[in-house]
């Protein structure tokens, strides 16, 4: 992995860095190092104004769906500050409910950006099989089930409603984006079961 620079700890003076919260090396990962994309912005893209997403949410930058005014231009800097403070947000939880996979920086990268993307970690499958020990199987929870079906790819699609026009359910659909960044999550999850396996023999 390369070293970390200081794309991994871009905060602004007084205010918290990605790195003091998650690792400097989970925080690598996660927003890049030198000349690289981090793992979010790569899936997330990067929007330089407020716009609404194909479901109606007012989003910015790399996926941001907070302090958003939907037109506004923002500056690179302000959408890269934007998500770093985002994933700070974002990581706290899965440290108070997780705090064991800040000694892994790929196992504890995966959960924050599933964290950051669905808003849900804690007490989901993968935080449950995480917790049992099982790292195989917990890598496997970020895009399939226990039963062999496929997970965290769907979004709602189409309003279900009563005989009095209340919405009461959606339909779901799922998108090619989803499937691959569940994969690629995975895939990244995979990389911390050889991290654990690498320094089992030191």
């Amino acid at each position: 992995m390369n070293q970390p620079n200081e794309n991994a700890n871009r905060s602004q003076p007084g205010k918290k860095s990605l790195a003091a919260t998650i690792g400097v090396a989970a925080a690598g990962i996660l927003l890049g190092v030198a000349d690289q994309t981090g793992f979010t912005e790569k899936f997330e893209g990067m929007v330089l104004r407020g716009y609404l997403d194909p479901v109606g949410i007012p989003t910015k930058c790399a996926g941001d769906t907070y302090n958003v005014e939907v037109g506004k231009r923002y500056s690179l800097a302000e959408c890269k500050e934007s998500l770093e403070q985002g994933l700070i947000k974002h990581a706290e939880p899965v440290l108070k409910c997780a705090p064991h996979l800040k000694d892994n920086p790929y196992f504890l990268a995966s959960a924050v950006d599933h964290n950051y993307h669905f808003g849900r970690f804690c007490g989901t499958p993968i935080d449950k099989t995480f917790k049992s020990g099982d790292y195989v199987e917990a890598c496997k929870r970020f895009n399939t089930n226990a039963d062999g079906s496929p997970a965290w790819v769907y979004v709602k699609d189409k309003p279900i409603r009563d005989k009095n026009g209340k919405i009461v359910s959606y339909t779901y659909k799922t998108l090619p984006g989803l499937i691959k960044r569940a994969a690629a999550r995975r895939e990244l999850c995979e990389k911390g079961i050889i991290h654990v396996a690498i320094n089992s023999q030191k």
